[in-house]
């Protein structure tokens, strides 16, 4: 999925997912015909995840070392 539907599913903008991607916090793979990043399952359950720790105030250098 593409990071607009990401964003609409779990209710995370798409600025805090590329962030969350910049840091390695997600992995999605890059189409390399159109440079887009496709985001999997995986990718969505892991960002309810991060978005489940952020909402108990957790950092987010604290998640990248868990």
């Amino acid at each position: 999925m593409k990071i607009n539907e990401l964003a609409r599913l779990s209710g995370v903008s798409p600025e805090t997912i590329r962030k969350y991607r910049d840091r390695g916090l997600l992995s999605p793979q890059c189409n390399p015909e159109n440079g887009y990043y496709e985001y999997s399952n995986a990718d969505f359950l892991n960002l309810l995840y991060i978005r489940k720790l952020r909402g108990a105030n957790l950092s987010l250098d604290t998640i990248e070392s868990t």
